[in-house]
């Protein structure tokens, strides 16, 4: 059984992509029982979508939304009066001053820290499900999961997949918004203890590098702890053609409802695009959804911006262009934009921060750039040096056919199960389903 704490369609960010690939690829042996949340309607268009590509995966769901009820003109006159009233005694009350914004708003607390309890519905769907059903394997994954291992039942292998640090993703936030310290220190620290004492109760932790790997690993003795990158999907995956290749655009790829993005962009605009003299791009593609407010706000800041939303296609934008990740503040899943950018013929130039286990210290699959003055010179370099592109493009083809596809990484996972179950791989890779 999985549990993601997120909806895993269409497959088009990190997140969704670490949940995505190893089911799409795994269904072929094993049964698996999927339970996620419908949080509107378009959700539960994309469960029905889902469904249609996995028919040999069971999917059950939660609504934990209300559906839109048109008020009669009693119930819209009520609201009206209401809101007058509230607004008339407001004028009388002395109010407070307003906490800063970047201290109380990283995130909501829910998604911060793993105690926050869950919807009534969801666990009582979560009750009967198990209640009627055994299974070997119960995964949770992404920190707000944590806590459910209190109450899954004692006869299933109980594994945590930790596709984010969130103490981490906290401290990095704090650090290039100016937290006060000891704010971010005792949120920071609050979490990690949290985070280590759920996971502590799991019998197995997948982490997405092997740095992370020696740190948890290091904390949980008593929990086997296993490096399990996720990768790209195989579809996904194009070989090197060089015949027209010439750099002309950069492309970043992330929406706003992430906030690394926002402030990744915020600084390569602010920062980085202000050393160039002479541009050897034209445009800035940028993909994802973000509001027309933040759109403006970005685009004033240089002319080369073009928001490009949601792309079904992204090889044309992708091709011919240097796909740039200026990320500030850690994150599991901000690592797709790198591996598929590599997996797209597009050479990247990101922080070390955002390519944590992707690569080797030679920067020979792509261009590493902690400060505004290396990533501005690393960004002329691809534009410059044609050959050192080149170079770089296909080795990342390398990198990623041979460690990061979607059956090398699912493949491994799959003997991990194995190995928890205590199972036999050849006899379960035989009755494998062709597709």
């Amino acid at each position: 059984m999985v549990i993601p704490g997120l909806m895993p369609f269409p497959p088009n960010d990190g997140g969704k992509l670490c949940v995505y690939g190893f089911i799409d690829y795994l269904r072929r042996y094993h049964n698996i029982h999927l339970l996620l949340m419908a949080d509107s309607e378009g959700d539960k268009n994309y469960i029905e979508q889902l469904q249609s590509y996995w028919p040999e995966v069971s999917i059950s769901h939660v609504d934990l939304f209300q559906r839109q009820v048109m008020p009669s003109n009693k119930t819209k006159f009520i609201s009206i009066a209401k809101k007058f009233l509230k607004a008339f005694i407001n004028l009388f009350q002395a109010r407070q001053v307003p906490a800063p914004e970047n201290v109380y708003n990283w995130y909501q607390v829910n998604r911060t820290t793993p105690f926050y309890p869950h919807h009534v519905s969801f666990i009582q769907k979560l009750e009967s499900i198990l209640s009627n059903t055994q299974f070997d394997i119960i995964q949770t994954e992404l920190t707000w999961m944590l806590n459910l291992v209190n109450f899954l039942p004692v006869n299933s292998k109980k594994v945590f997949v930790q596709i984010e640090n969130k103490s981490d993703v906290l401290y990095d936030y704090g650090i290039s918004n100016d937290i006060h310290r000891g704010y971010l220190e005792y949120v920071v620290k609050n979490t990690e203890f949290l985070e280590y004492s759920y996971m502590a109760k799991y019998d197995a932790v997948f982490v997405l590098n092997e740095s992370d790997r020696k740190r948890v690993q290091e904390n949980l003795p008593d929990v086997m702890v296993y490096n399990s990158p996720y990768g790209i999907l195989d579809r996904d995956i194009k070989k090197p053609d060089f015949g027209e290749y010439v750099s002309e655009n950069l492309i970043f790829m992330g929406g706003e409802n992430h906030y690394p993005n926002v402030d990744a962009l915020e600084w390569f605009l602010s920062d980085i695009i202000p050393l160039f003299e002479n541009r050897p791009f034209r445009k800035l593609l940028i993909t994802g959804s973000w509001t027309d407010k933040t759109k403006e706000r970005l685009s004033a800041m240089d002319k080369s911006v073009v928001f490009i939303g949601f792309v079904e296609d992204l090889d044309p934008y992708l091709k011919n262009s240097v796909s740039i990740v200026p990320i500030r503040i850690g994150g599991g899943g901000i690592r797709t934009k790198i591996l598929l950018a590599m997996a797209k013929c597009s050479p990247v130039v990101a922080t070390s921060i955002s390519a944590v286990g992707i690569g080797d210290a030679n920067q020979n699959e792509l261009v590493i750039a902690d400060s505004a003055q290396a990533f501005a010179a690393s960004i002329k370099l691809l534009f410059s040096d044609r050959s050192k592109a080149r170079e770089i493009i296909s080795n990342a083809y390398e990198l990623i056919n041979n460690k990061f596809s979607q059956h090398i990484v699912s493949e491994l996972r799959n003997r991990y199960y194995l190995e928890l179950t205590c199972k036999n791989y050849e006899s379960l890779t035989a009755k494998a389903i062709p597709h």
